[in-house]
């Protein structure tokens, strides 16, 4: 019998699902070390131009995230490249999502600083999201967020739509709630942006790893982007900025209910603003610990695997057996609230279970456990009869 499992119940399938996220969970501590995959254009030449400025970028984001990560694993995608799909390691889309699934945490930093107010190559060049066909990273990111990953986006202001447009557009299909304007709003030229520190406690940056409330706790600026206030859709503010034309944020994160379906096994966090990480003259201490508080967010990776055994694979009709749903928690946090279901087969009759069921609609039986630990595994005997000879 074919197993699978997502978020949420599917009707037909063993699930393991409604995954909900604890407010707080990350409240004045260390963020687990894990390990993270860090996306980057890796020529100094390219489509639109001679610059070394994402390779500035990728070495201002990983030399903040060294001491809280257990490793960094560098992904370079160059000149000509399409997508992430070819640099990814595997045979096929099946082995190359279980390379990307590996990760708890993915940070998505292509960005090409020189394809501004040019749409040139828009859909092929090297730092655009691409979203055509069973290949593209629209299905690699949707898969890795519906497994429980943690996906980091670095988008840019306006000008930059050759690496906005189909950016918003993955992130409008993934959150219960779009962003509501076509490409980011500016911040026209130099200035500073204040973390936010009146969120949830989820969201938080003062209740997380470093406290970046209280007064000159600023971020540096050149020509900052982000989304106006108002439209956030299902996303939430990380971090305040002025605009010329109104005030908005300058990041946005969304997991758990924020998210679509199966994608709210992930987290989310999509950032309009570069120079403060990677221009030498603008980054500073401030700059290391917000990439750091936006790694303690994303944290605590969900990872879980189900399977399903019997106690004997052959009966007469009449008999009465077992068999078992068994959820691993294979991850670094706990998960709560999580449902299993399974369709019994018409060739046997549901007798009862331990722990008792939920509920049932027809021959779909679920049951609800209340937490399962990092490393745990919980199961669910269920007694059934062979009620006919011929089993689906």
């Amino acid at each position: 019998m074919d197993l699978k499992f997502h978020h949420g119940l599917k009707s037909g399938w063993l699930i393991l699902g409604a995954l909900l996220f604890t407010p707080g969970i990350l409240a004045a501590a260390v963020p687990p070390a894990e390990n993270i995959l860090v996306i980057y254009y890796a020529d100094t030449t390219g489509p639109c131009g001679t610059s070394t400025y994402p390779q500035q970028l990728m070495q201002g984001v990983t030399t903040a995230l060294g001491p809280v990560a257990s490793s960094i694993t560098l992904l370079p995608i160059h000149s000509g490249n399409t997508g992430i799909y070819s640099s990814l390691t595997g045979a096929n889309l099946a082995a190359k999502q279980s390379y990307l699934n590996s990760f708890c945490q993915v940070y998505d930093l292509r960005f090409l600083d020189t394809c501004n107010n040019t749409t040139v190559g828009i859909n092929t060049n090297p730092d655009v999201l691409t979203y055509s066909g069973a290949n593209s990273d629209a299905v690699l990111f949707g898969g890795f967020l519906s497994v429980g990953g943690s996906l980091f986006l670095q988008a840019e202001h306006h000008d930059y739509y050759n690496r906005n447009t189909n950016l918003l557009q993955f992130v409008n299909d993934v959150a219960t709630s779009p962003i509501n304007q076509q490409y980011p709003s500016v911040h026209t030229g130099a200035g500073y942006i204040i973390p936010n520190t009146a969120f949830t406690s989820a969201y938080t940056f003062n209740n997380t790893y470093n406290n970046l409330s209280g007064a000159g706790v600023t971020l540096n600026a050149n020509f900052a982007g982000g989304i106006s206030a108002g439209n956030f859709g299902s996303g939430q503010s990380l971090t305040n900025i002025t605009f010329d034309a109104g005030s908005g944020a300058m990041a946005l994160a969304w997991q758990g209910a924020n998210l679509k379906g199966a994608y709210g096994a992930g987290k989310l966090i999509v950032s309009f603003e570069t120079n403060a990480f990677g221009e030498s003259a603008l980054d500073h201490t401030y700059s290391n610990q917000w990439l750091q508080n936006a790694y303690a967010i994303q944290s605590g990776c969900l990872r879980y695997t189900v399977d399903k055994t019997f106690a004997a694979s052959t009966l007469c009709v009449g008999d009465t057996s077992t068999f078992q749903l068994c959820a691993h928690n294979t991850g670094t946090r706990a998960i709560a609230n999580y449902s299993i279901s399974d369709t019994i087969p018409t060739c046997l009759t549901y007798v009862g279970s331990s722990p008792a069921q939920t509920g049932s609609a027809g021959n779909l039986h679920w049951w609800t456990i209340a937490n399962l630990a990092a490393g745990a595994t919980s199961c669910i005997s269920v007694t059934f009869t062979a009620a006919n000879i011929t089993c689906p």
